[in-house]
């Protein structure tokens, strides 16, 4: 996915980078090229609904574009999910991430398999 994000053309990156702040979670079609809005959606990185788009890819991209937003995973938390992955217990790292940091399973699952991948 990295790899993706790195082939946007400044346009388009320019438009995930809104999609993706907490302040923008949509922007109205009307509003962007078609050319990148059609480029974007045909690389699956936004959804169009009812004129809204919306990135489908929000933590990915923080994850490479914003590394200071996971600050609060601290080192004590790395050690407990690296012992936890080591020991085959994906499911309780996750849940251990969730209590660390707050967030969802989601989101705790996307980084888990971004750092730890199956």
């Amino acid at each position: 996915m990295e790899t993706i994000f790195r082939a946007l053309s400044k346009q388009q990156h320019a438009v995930m980078d809104v999609l993706c702040t907490k302040q923008h979670p949509y922007l109205p079609a009307a509003g962007l090229n078609p050319t990148t809005l059609g480029s974007l959606c045909a690389k699956k990185l936004v959804n169009v609904e009812d004129g809204k788009v919306r990135s489908t890819c929000v933590m990915l991209w923080d994850m490479t574009f914003h590394k200071e937003l996971f600050d609060m995973i601290s080192q004590e938390c790395m050690d407990e999910v690296e012992v936890l992955i080591e020991g085959c217990r994906r499911i309780t790292a996750i849940q251990t991430l969730r209590e660390y940091t707050g967030w969802g399973i989601r989101e705790s699952r996307i980084w888990m398999d971004l750092n730890f991948p199956k």
